[in-house]
């Protein structure tokens, strides 16, 4: 007798149970976990994203294994069109960021940076031979030095903001028209402003930087004031230049 699928997905979830700390054994995880995966899906599931993708945005996130997608609080399937690399940097992954905007047309451009990034603190001065070909780029947009707490944070929210402010050139006619905003965030898992760790912070919209600018625009209108919390304010880059 066939056993119910119910108790095959449960022992198919037990199996491919982790820590934080490690996968006991990744291919079984993985193989497991993916059993899981489609047995608690109806076949429907899939229905919506046969013949073509339909994602609301482009996502340009490190590749640090502690950053993913799930952050968000939803399910990204066909939601998010998802870009990682080394320093959530856009220019070496200029041709798929063009793919996501031009050719599915999501409205939001999201440049997640994260607390600690290791990208960040190697190119404030710690280039190994290794990895110094792909965090030179950052390098050229953040200050050097010792990598104390305060500077760490300082050149995450910049290496955003600099990833910002490119695209916003980069599509200038669609961020003018409306049909796209890029969104700069920075995944807090330090707990570096006290929110709560975990929480994702709002550093820049369209290379606005002060709290008052990013919420007068159209996109913010349903941010509650709970969620406000969320969006850092910072001084305007005029007023930085001043």
């Amino acid at each position: 007798m066939t056993e119910p699928v119910e108790k095959k997905a449960k022992e198919a979830h037990d199996v491919a149970k982790v820590t934080t700390d490690h996968l006991e054994d990744p291919i079984v995880n993985i193989l497991a976990g993916n059993q899981h995966f489609c047995e608690s899906r109806a076949d429907s599931f899939f229905d919506d994203f046969q013949t073509s993708q339909t994602p609301a945005m482009t996502t340009v996130m490190c590749s640090d294994s502690r950053v993913n997608s799930h952050v968000f609080g939803f399910d990204t399937t066909n939601n998010a069109f998802v870009i990682r690399n080394i320093g959530n940097q856009v220019d070496t992954a200029l041709d798929s960021v063009k793919y996501g905007i031009s050719h599915l047309q999501t409205s939001m451009l999201l440049v997640m940076g994260h607390s600690g990034c290791g990208a960040v603190a190697a190119a404030m001065g710690d280039l190994s031979l290794d990895l110094a070909r792909e965090v030179l780029p950052i390098a050229t947009h953040i200050e050097k030095g010792e990598c104390t707490a305060e500077l760490w944070k300082a050149n995450v929210e910049k290496n955003v903001d600099f990833q910002v402010n490119i695209s916003s050139q980069l599509f200038a006619s669609q961020v003018k028209d409306g049909s796209l905003i890029v969104l700069g965030c920075i995944y807090d898992f330090h707990d570096w402003y006290k929110l709560g760790r975990g929480a994702l912070v709002v550093t820049n919209l369209n290379g606005m930087t002060a709290k008052k600018d990013i919420l007068a625009h159209p996109s913010f209108k349903n941010v509650t004031e709970v969620l406000q919390r969320n969006i850092l304010d910072r001084p305007s880059p005029a007023a930085k230049s001043s």
